[in-house]
């Protein structure tokens, strides 16, 4: 039985073994002695690839032998195509895959990819099923500072591909050589900390990160590269095969815990990321020449290790020693901690802890004594230190407000690691049980956290409140409202009655997130009690501007879904000048604007809109980038805009546009791109093609969400509503009841989005001549719409639009008109979709010819043909109805 240590030597050899199997057979010698001297190391490198020619080794269950059974790399696939791709040409290639740039074979966008195939001989299995769960799960990251996954599939022999966004850029360490500033380093490594936390909340650890899979655009862009496709798939006692790359990292950058091949968690993205800060302080990485050493001994402090980068005059190394040493020293060994609960909580932490190092603060990497803060405090505030003894005493007070301040931080620090301890356990147990597929999924995680809650409370009570908020936000992630809300609801029983100024940031970011997932559940009203209270909460204890730019964000949208445009306007008017006052406030800037811009739509204030979307899409361009999936959402939205307004030219250029720039992002347009575009093309008449586009919204969504979701179910509404403007009666009725039944299932009975289908569905059955079926479905959109006056107002007017045309149709015109009167009520605060519009000045103006009075009549119907021509085109079905009815 091998010692601890032959245990060691043995583990680093098989992670040297899974780097150079990468390199062509005749270049892995020689590569070897660069990456150890351990000559015990190097010899069982060389053990493990003689063992390549033994006969049967296929059998064999270790992973380095495993790979090593398979040393010829792929053959040179330049020109063929893969799928919808073909292969430009080959950019690197090794035993177990090889990367080449790409472009579609179809002509739907011209953007280059990068397309990865895999090496099938090393793939079990098992281990393309994990493939094909795992590609639709990283399909949803989607981060500036993550390279997106476009694509991906098997082909026919069983050789696995995805496609991804090709990034022009460089490595980061290759970056920074090239002469920029320490702080300019650091903010880099702080855009690597926001992509890894991104995929830290959505459960996804990494497990891979150095500066070859991080790389900078020539704009100064940080881009992170191959999230992980294969995770741990142990099968614990049962003994079976374990997927080939899951023990697959770099030697240089890898955690400790990886050597030891223990589970990896959150901690151990870290523990790289302060690998690759290491390495852009240094001009080495901290493992490079003593491998061996890894697990055993904590690496020196960066400026200590500048000693020995010989590319730098002695004048250089001394600057950059001294902008070094103390804080980012402290912060890089943080990282670097052997154990996972001695580093940083998260991603997120790290990013936060290098935001004080710049910004000049006290960082946690430190107990800082109150001399180092008051010297941090000096070097901030230098100026007012020397204006004389009145300025001074007020800054004296500031410090002594600095260093409760931080006290407090600390305590709130050393609760985050205990909590990290929690999460980092939920992580470790995500290990199958014997016998079990071999998949865990983010639901199972998130239930297994509530599990272990109860036996939290027990051993460590004083972490319940961190714990439940941070189950209710995985929760929320996933989609899963009633169990945050019911995560939260706990987490609020156990503040009440507590000292209320000491958890006030508590309190606050409760309530938030209470308010954020009500607006998921769709109760408007319930979120904005929420969102006030924590905006009031926020105000009073002095959050940051970009926590209450985000909260005034979230009231704002809350108030605009409740039709309170007034207060919503003035809420997203509030959040963007909170948004501005800090550069952590910019990435809200698109998203509100954009909400501010939808908003101003809904009160009728259309120019105002556009103006405010424009302002939307140049934020997100400055923010993100041309091509990045925000930026088009921006232009879809606006674009859709510049439709109501009749610029259709430019409606049609901004949707073309946005639906270039998410395939280029995504791989696929957003079904809603594609949907605006069609509205667009069915008012320009050309009606065979908006057909085409509104069924490929329906298929991109069905797709992107799943044939049963109601997002899936909204596109298919739009088709029948489509069918319904062109005459097809009964294929509208068909896909109206389509989306009802998914709708049902969905949504409570008194929801809007069920009741508006529902509007629809007594239209279409009205225009079916079914008029007893329309009167029965709205009688019971009146009913579930007035026991909530305000809240559902224009779905009340709606359905009132809707009984007038069903009593004129019966004949009853003092009904008609008495249904009429309520659906005119309060028009210019509702935002009725321009086909109701249209048929209410239709409905009324056969109202006023029934009642005598040809003028009105006649007023009404050109009212209508204005509406008609404007948004739907001569060609259209409504204006020919118009028409119809000003010939007679």
């Amino acid at each position: 039985m091998r010692n601890s240590a032959s245990k060691r030597d043995w583990r680093a050899a098989e992670a040297i073994l899974d780097q150079i199997l990468e390199l062509e057979a005749g270049e892995r010698l020689r590569a070897l002695a660069g990456l150890t001297d351990s000559e015990r190391v190097r010899a069982h490198v060389r053990e493990l690839l003689a063992a390549m020619e033994q006969p049967g080794l296929l059998d064999r269950e270790d992973l380095a032998f495993v790979a090593a059974s398979f040393p010829t790399p792929l053959p040179d696939l330049s020109g063929q195509v893969i799928d919808r791709y073909r292969l430009d040409a080959l950019i690197g290639r090794g035993g177990m895959s090889a990367v080449y740039r790409a472009h579609r074979s179809d002509g739907a966008f011209d953007e280059a990819v990068a397309i990865k195939l895999l090496n099938p001989a090393l793939l079990s299995a098992r281990w393309i099923e994990q493939f094909h769960r795992e590609v639709r799960f990283l399909a949803s990251l989607r981060h500036p500072n993550i390279a997106a996954l476009l694509d991906a599939g098997l082909l026919p022999d069983g050789t696995p591909w995805m496609a991804t966004e090709l990034i022009d850029g460089v490595p980061i360490d290759r970056y920074c050589d090239q002469g920029v500033a320490v702080q300019q380093r650091v903010r880099l490594v702080c855009d690597l900390c926001r992509a890894v936390a991104f995929a830290q909340s959505h459960l996804v650890v990494h497990r891979d990160i150095k500066p070859d899979n991080v790389l900078v655009t020539a704009e100064g862009r940080v881009v992170l590269l191959d999230f992980g496709i294969a995770r741990t798939l142990d099968t614990g006692a049962g003994g079976e095969q374990r997927t080939l790359l899951t023990r697959v990292f770099t030697p240089q950058y890898a955690a400790p815990e990886q050597f030891r091949g223990e589970p990896v968690s959150t901690a151990t993205d870290v523990f790289a990321i302060g690998g690759v800060l290491f390495r852009l302080l240094t001009g080495r990485a901290p493992f490079d020449a003593d491998l061996h050493r890894l697990g055993n001994e904590e690496t020196g402090p960066p400026s200590r290790e500048l000693a020995v980068n010989t590319s730098l005059s002695s004048s250089e190394r001394r600057q950059l020693r001294r902008a070094i040493r103390g804080d980012l020293d402290n912060i890089v060994q943080k990282a670097l901690a052997l154990e996972p609960s001695g580093r940083y909580v998260s991603a997120e932490a790290l990013a936060d802890d290098l935001g004080r190092y710049l910004d000049g603060m006290p960082v946690l990497a430190r107990r800082a004594s109150a001399a180092y803060r008051a010297r941090k405090f000096v070097l901030r505030h230098w100026l007012g230190v020397g204006l004389g003894s009145l300025t001074l005493i007020g800054l004296t007070s500031a410090l002594v407000w600095s260093t409760i301040q931080s006290q407090r931080t600390e305590a709130a620090l050393a609760r985050a690691t205990a909590v990290q301890s929690f999460l980092i356990e939920v992580f470790d147990a995500a290990e199958p049980a014997p016998g079990a597929r071999g998949v865990i999924t983010q639901r199972e995680l998130a239930e297994r956290a509530i599990g272990r809650f109860d036996q939290v409370l027990i051993d460590q009570p004083e972490i319940a409140p961190e714990v439940l908020l941070a189950v209710g936000r995985i929760f929320r992630r996933l989609g899963f409202t009633e169990q945050s809300l019911a995560s939260l609801a706990r987490l609020e029983s156990r503040l009440d009655g507590q000292e209320i100024r000491a958890i006030d940031p508590l309190r606050v970011d409760l309530h938030h997130l209470q308010g954020q997932v009500a607006i998921q559940a769709g109760d408007a009203r319930a979120a904005i009690g929420y969102l006030e209270r924590a905006q009031t909460l926020a105000e009073q204890s002095g959050q940051p501007a970009a926590l209450r730019a985000d909260i005034s964000k979230d009231l704002g949208l809350a108030l605009s879904n409740l039709r309170e445009l007034d207060r919503a306007i003035l809420a997203l008017q509030q959040a963007e000048i909170l948004a501005k006052e800090t550069p952590s406030g910019a990435p809200l800037l698109p998203r509100i604007q954009l909400l501010h811009a939808l908003t101003l739509r809904r009160a009728g204030r259309l120019e105002d809109a556009i103006e405010v979307g424009l302002r939307a899409v140049t934020s997100a361009r400055d923010e993100y980038g041309e091509r990045d999936a925000r930026r088009a959402s921006a232009l879809s939205t606006v674009g859709g805009m510049h439709r109501r307004a009749g610029r259709l030219k430019d409606a049609e250029r901004m949707l073309r546009e946005a639906a270039e720039v998410e395939l280029a992002a995504t791989g696929q347009p957003n079904p809603a791109t594609i949907n605006n575009l069609a509205n667009v093309l069915l008012r320009l008449g050309q009606l065979d093609v908006a057909r085409q586009l509104y069924q490929e919204a329906v298929a991109l969504a069905a797709e992107a969400f799943g044939p049963d979701s109601p997002r899936t179910a909204s596109y298919r509404r739009n088709l029948a509503l489509f069918q319904l403007e062109v005459g097809e009666i009964e294929p509208a009725l068909q896909a109206i009841r389509q989306a009802e039944a998914i709708y049902v299932v969905a949504y409570q009975p008194d929801d809007a989005n069920l009741i508006n289908l529902r509007n629809d569905l007594a239209w279409a059955l009205l225009e079916a001549g079914r008029t007893e079926e329309a009167e029965a479905v709205l009688a019971e959109v009146i009913s579930r719409v007035e026991p909530h006056p305000g809240r559902l107002d224009h779905l009340w007017r709606r359905g009132h639009l809707l009984s007038s045309r069903r009593a004129l149709d019966a004949g009853d015109l003092a009904a008609a008109a008495s249904h009429m009167a309520i659906a005119e009520q309060d028009l210019g605060r509702y935002d009725l979709e321009f086909h109701d519009r249209i048929r209410l000045e239709l409905v009324a103006g056969d109202i006023a010819r029934a009642s005598g009075d040809d003028a009105a009549a006649d007023a009404r119907w050109r009212a209508a043909e204005v509406l008609a021509i404007a948004q739907f085109g001569f060609e259209s079905p409504l204006h020919a109805s118009v028409q119809r009815r000003l010939r007679e």
